[in-house]
This record gives structure tokens, C-alpha cells and sequence, in this order.
């Protein structure tokens, strides 16, 4: 391999490879060897891309599989993919460079700093994960008004307190009788501003306390407001 280094404006650089790419082997074999990664890694490396996330199998490269990487605000988020008829479900580790907290989504786990990260891929289905450089803060939901007339709309006001990024919310709520009022559910997105999400109460919706309950997808855990709506004429 030779490699040309650019002077002046750009100041990049050309290599030159002694071999075919069409005749390296496929990096997704399960019997390419190490080395072959290795190498294409480090010439990367000569122009300054690396791997912040490397998913490892028994200590070694796992095959077979997508890594998708995403930023919001100080977060990543991480999602590990492979594609039907690539593999079998499988047990991994991820290496991360910086050492952040990582959320778990899939399997709700929480993990502090660490050189080794424990989770599961799974054929078709993918693995998300939050990183940060601290845990996520949990969700705070508070009422415009306790008390609504039936035909008004309630306002369901969310935020994250110093948020590091977007949170996905999703909001749940049941009737007096406990019945899931499935009209209301929906998912938002929700910084550290409040946000203020609207909740319309039919005429013929029952009269008592309805609970509203808001989870977080981090964080996994729910906060809930009582709303009570006022019988008709009252």
C-alpha cells in the first residue's frame, strides 16, 4: 500500500492498494479473518473515521449485523439491526469509546460507566439505545386545570428538567371505571420546555377521575395527574 499526502488546499491523502477489493474477503463471512477487519479499520483510521460503538460476539467481531447511530441534543441513540435470514439471535457486548450511561430501551436496563455493555440482537427486529453522559432525568407532568366541563379541553403540560435531549412520552389514560381510554394515547416528544398537549373531553364522556398517565420511554417510568371531569349542568 502506498499512501500520497496531499499538500495545500485539502490536505488529504491517496492510498493506493497492491489488490482488488473484489477479491478481499467479505468482512461478513463467518470465516473472514480478523485481520482483514483490522486493516480496513486502520485505514480508516489514516483519515480519521472511527468506531465510536464496536459490538463484539465471545471477544470478536459480531457479523452480520447494521449499526445505526443517531444524535439528539447530548444523547445517541443506537440501534442494532440484522436482517432476516442473517443470523440467529444472539448475545453481545458493545465497547463504546468515552464510557457514557447507557439506557437499554428493549430490555429496560440501565447501565453506569463501563468497558463492556451486555444487550441482545435479534433477526428483523432491532435493539435501541440511549447514550448520554449521565442518566436520564425523569418526566414531569402537571394540569392546566384539575377540573374540566364535558365539551372543554384539558391540557396535560410535559417536560424533562434539564434535558439532555428529546424523550418519546407515551401518554395512557383510563376512565373513572378504569376503563383505557384508548382516544387519548398517543406518543410525543418532549424537551426541556414545557410542552403543552392537549386532551379533548367529549360531551358524553363520564363524568369522575380519569387518570392520566405519562411514560417515559428512557426512563420507563410513569408519572400520573388525576383530571377530574365535571358532571353535565354542574
Amino acid at each position: 500500500m502506498i499512501v500520497n499526502r496531499g499538500e495545500g488546499v485539502g490536505k488529504g491523502a491517496a492510498l493506493l492498494l497492491n489488490f482488488a477489493m473484489t477479491s478481499y474477503p467479505k468482512l461478513d463471512s463467518p470465516d473472514a479473518p480478523e485481520a482483514a477487519a483490522n486493516l480496513l479499520a486502520e485505514l480508516l483510521g489514516i483519515a480519521g473515521v472511527k468506531r465510536p460503538v464496536r459490538v463484539l460476539t465471545h471477544g470478536r467481531r459480531t457479523r452480520k449485523l447494521e449499526v445505526i447511530r443517531w444524535r439528539n441534543g447530548k444523547l445517541q441513540l443506537v440501534a442494532l439491526f440484522r436482517h432476516k435470514g442473517e443470523g440467529d439471535d444472539e448475545d453481545v457486548r458493545l465497547a463504546l469509546s468515552g464510557g457514557p450511561c447507557v439506557r437499554d430501551l428493549r430490555h429496560k436496563r440501565s447501565f453506569g460507566s463501563q468497558q463492556l455493555y451486555p444487550t441482545k440482537v435479534y433477526g428483523s427486529r432491532p435493539t435501541f439505545l440511549a447514550l448520554g453522559d449521565r442518566p436520564p432525568r425523569a418526566v414531569k407532568a402537571t394540569l392546566a386545570k384539575p377540573t374540566v366541563a364535558p365539551g372543554e379541553r384539558a391540557t396535560l403540560r410535559l417536560h424533562v428538567p434539564k434535558a439532555a435531549g428529546l424523550h418519546a412520552v407515551r401518554l395512557r389514560a383510563t376512565t373513572p371505571d378504569g376503563k383505557p381510554a384508548e382516544w387519548l394515547h398517543q406518543v410525543v416528544l418532549v424537551g426541556g420546555e414545557p410542552r403543552p398537549i392537549p386532551l379533548p373531553i367529549a360531551f358524553n364522556d363520564p363524568a369522575g377521575e380519569w387518570t392520566i398517565r405519562a411514560i417515559d420511554l428512557f426512563t420507563d417510568e410513569p408519572v400520573a395527574v388525576t383530571l377530574t371531569v365535571r358532571a353535565e349542568g354542574r
